[in-house]
């Protein structure tokens, strides 16, 4: 009868110790869940957030992109008074300009090239190449023509270190209008104006305009044409 009653106390014991085994567990596992299913909705809101960030940047792009393609169609007369006045459109802000401090520009045979400002200026041609042994062939030299006038090529002027052209003439005096052209072969050149702090009128505008986004992030387009 004692056994019987032994055996009883150590059954329930075990019952008891089960129960509270399967209770610990059954918390352990819920905190578990609850922290994966916290994480996880975390790392939705986050997901989600950026989500929404990049469709914002893209939305503010294009609208800039479209922005961008509307000044591009713009008459002249229309660019120099945003040149003037600057651009602030709906959160967009910026500028558009033709005035540079040097021209740099290609003049191939057969082709005119016009600018339209006055003052004294230089213009270097002959954009120096990798000279082997201090040759340079004489061919992929060109002649330069400014108004209809000639300058020639100096052939010793060639490969000298400290020039990035090989030729360069001015300052010389140019009235409203010019036109450049090459007698004989293609080449790269530059101008600039004898006062440095003088810009000249390019024939290509560029274009920088930016917009802001509500957390500060700015979004930033630049464009030549």
């Amino acid at each position: 009868m004692k056994n019987f009653r032994i055996k009883q106390h150590f059954i329930g014991f075990i019952a008891s110790s089960n129960t509270g085994s399967i209770l610990i567990w059954s918390v352990l596992l819920g905190f578990a869940l609850t922290s994966v299913f916290f994480f996880y909705s975390i790392r939705q809101r986050e997901a989600i957030a950026t989500q929404r960030d990049t469709a914002e940047i893209l939305d503010a792009r294009s609208y800039l992109e479209s922005y961008a393609d509307y000044v591009q169609k713009l008459p002249s007369d229309d660019l120099d008074n945003l040149k003037k006045d600057g651009i602030n459109f709906d959160n967009i802000l910026g500028t558009v300009t033709n005035e540079v401090d040097k021209i740099t520009g290609t003049a191939d045979i057969g082709v005119l090239v016009s600018y339209k400002f006055s003052g004294e200026i230089f213009i270097e041609w002959n954009k120096k190449v990798i000279c082997p042994d201090g040759l340079y062939p004489i061919d992929q030299h060109g002649d330069l023509i400014v108004n209809d006038i000639l300058y020639k090529h100096d052939p010793t002027k060639e490969c000298q270190v400290e020039q990035e052209y090989d030729d360069v003439i001015g300052p010389i005096a140019v009235t409203d209008q010019f036109e450049i052209k090459t007698l004989n072969v293609p080449f790269y050149y530059e101008i600039t104006a004898k006062d440095a702090s003088k810009k000249l009128i390019d024939n290509k505008w560029t274009l920088d305009i930016k917009t802001t986004l509500d957390y500060g992030k700015q979004i930033e387009v630049k464009r030549s044409f």
